[in-house]
């Protein structure tokens, strides 16, 4: 498990942020560092949450002023020569993707 203490910012709509300031945010790493999130919450009292929530405190990755995590980027759309494509080369980052199914079929 890994867990990050600091701020937070996601987007609820299009048209608005949420900040979310000394926040806790533990996940579990799978994979090619894709993850579940396991549990967010304020950070109020660091020793009952790391009892309850099952994480060493010290190992804790804080972040510093002007740092905060968002989202990943997750592409939820398609362009029409990449349709049939859909499915396969999950293992593969977006170029080599493009360039072992796409681009050929172009």
């Amino acid at each position: 498990m890994r867990v990050y203490r600091g701020t937070l910012i996601h987007s609820k709509r299009p048209e608005a942020l949420e900040v979310l300031q000394d926040y806790l945010v533990g996940f579990q790493e799978q994979g090619s560092g894709a993850g579940e999130i396991l549990f967010l919450e304020q950070c109020e009292d660091i020793d009952e949450q790391a009892t309850r929530l099952r994480f060493d405190k010290n190992n804790v990755v804080c972040l510093k002023k002007g740092q905060f995590l968002i989202p990943g980027f997750i592409d939820t759309h398609i362009h029409a020569p990449q349709y049939q494509n859909s499915g396969i080369g999950y293992e593969l980052n977006l170029l080599e993707w493009l360039e072992k199914y796409t681009y050929p079929t172009r």
